[in-house]
């Protein structure tokens, strides 16, 4: 019903006494991808009991506060969750993972004189059971379950005998299995460190976007400020992307009503902001992460953000993608006459960092860095890796060697060709996204800048038109 809006109910007298007791009662569609069905094929096909919804509603709708006899339960208010809320969400979500168990996997803990280190901390069994202690604390020295909420650490039957007894997780006097084909969920907190998953606090990205705007406003006219676009290579939750546009909205009204004589009324200002929150989202805002669970995150987070009566639900298909922002494809140029063969002490493409273009345009002579090799490929300096693989290492250096000899001139006209070849795929590629993302924009008018009325197409049919122009 949240997708598709609610009409009228199927059954007559069920829709009248809605309207008894909810007079005017309507639901407007919400079309965006965190509700519609076609995303969710698992959950459509599952069959949850009302009982479970009970409990599922409950959880969600009342929390506890307090430790030991203090503890109380109380409402959670979610009309005053805001974005860094969501923020903090997400966090909590990359510390856990899940998986199928692929054999007998038996759950190890720390104990007091020996950190089970060799392990790789994964997750744990969603269905056991934990043993707590009166302050509600889990005691993983003693040997006791693990606690759901605590880091798992999962070994085989063959790995067991390298663990002492009480490293080893029990209960009620027997090891803890889960056995082969279980799902596992538990926090995988090395997992979590390796992918540098940690939130930024709300206080350190206001002053970090403030200070970031603070010189690429300056002098700008109230109308290059909706032009303004930012980029996060590392979103998360899009806690920056959010902070931009609050504070790029805030700068945009306070120079329009200055440009244009007209101030907003103090109860209209909050509306007029999340409009222009809106238009900035939806036009001026790009993320990428490696994490696909903090693209849809971030989705939801400047939904939130920006949302208002008035507005479409926002399409971010093209804007905020899952992928890796350090791949190094950059436009950064080297100079061809640094490829030659040198004499001694003239400068080499090996010598230093390229050159980043200011522009789109890349000058004639010059080559993309990418398609050069660097003496740091391959290069492995660990002392354990030599010692287990020394003759591959030496062979990986020789073929380094090789590798990065100067060019002679047919390879690099053949370098400057690909790059001519790179400009052009760059330019078409570009061009054909900004001629779909302004067909498939949404009439989005702010204050003291009206826009064209058009109908807004929906999220299905944006999602369709970009997989046949772009993604075919």
């Amino acid at each position: 019903k949240i997708y598709s809006g609610f009409v009228r109910a199927p059954d007559p007298n069920t829709a009248l006494a809605l309207e008894t007791f909810v007079p005017g009662f309507r639901l407007p569609p919400l079309a965006s991808h965190l509700f519609d069905p076609d995303k969710t094929p698992l959950f459509n096909a599952s069959e949850i009991p009302n009982e479970v919804w009970q409990q599922i509603v409950r959880n969600l709708s009342i929390g506890t506060s307090g430790t030991g006899k203090r503890r109380r339960k109380g409402r959670i208010s979610y009309a005053q969750l805001g974005i860094q809320q969501l923020g903090a969400v997400y966090e909590a979500l990359l510390s856990y993972t899940g998986f199928y168990a692929t054999a007998d996997l038996y759950e190890v803990c720390r104990s007091e004189k020996k950190a089970a280190a060799e392990v790789e901390p994964d997750v744990a069994d969603a269905d056991s059971d934990s043993d707590t202690d009166s302050d509600g604390d889990t005691d993983h020295a003693s040997g006791k379950e693990g606690d759901l909420f605590e880091t798992g650490y999962f070994v085989t039957a063959d790995e067991l005998a390298e663990y002492k007894e009480a490293e080893i997780v029990a209960k009620d006097g027997r090891r803890v299995c889960h056995p082969k084909g279980t799902f596992i969920y538990r926090m995988a907190g090395r997992d979590r460190e390796k992918s540098a998953s940690y939130y930024t606090p709300e206080s350190l990205v206001k002053c970090l976007v403030k200070y970031a705007l603070k010189e690429l406003l300056e002098g700008k006219k109230a109308d290059e400020l909706l032009e303004t676009t930012v980029c996060e290579p590392a979103m998360g939750s899009a806690a920056f992307l959010n902070e931009a546009a609050d504070q790029l909205a805030d700068a945009y009204l306070q120079r329009k009503q200055r440009e244009t004589g007209k101030e907003i009324p103090l109860d209209e200002y909050t509306y007029e902001k999340q409009r222009v929150k809106m238009y900035l989202a939806a036009k001026g805002v790009f993320g990428v992460d490696l994490n696909p669970v903090a693209v849809e995150l971030a989705e939801v987070s400047l939904w939130l953000g920006a949302i208002h009566r008035d507005a479409p639900v926002p399409w971010f298909g093209m804007q905020l993608v899952c992928g890796n922002s350090l791949v190094g494809a950059r436009r950064a140029v080297y100079a061809s006459e640094l490829l030659r063969p040198a004499v001694q002490g003239a400068p080499s493409w090996k010598d230093g960092p390229p050159e980043t273009l200011k522009s789109c345009k890349r000058r004639k002579g010059t080559v993309y860095h990418f398609l050069l090799p660097s003496e740091s490929m391959a290069e492995y300096g660990d002392k354990t890796v030599k010692s287990l693989l020394p003759d591959e290492v030496k062979r990986v250096k020789e073929w380094r060697k090789h590798f990065c000899k100067p060019f002679t001139e047919g390879e690099i006209n053949r370098l400057e060709s690909l790059s001519e070849a790179v400009d052009g795929l760059w330019s078409a590629c570009a061009e054909e996204q900004a001629r779909l993302r302004e067909e498939m924009a949404d009439s989005l008018p702010v204050f003291g800048r009206p826009a064209h009325r058009k109908a807004a197409a929906t999220s299905r049919h944006k999602d369709l038109r970009y997989a046949q122009e772009i993604l075919s």
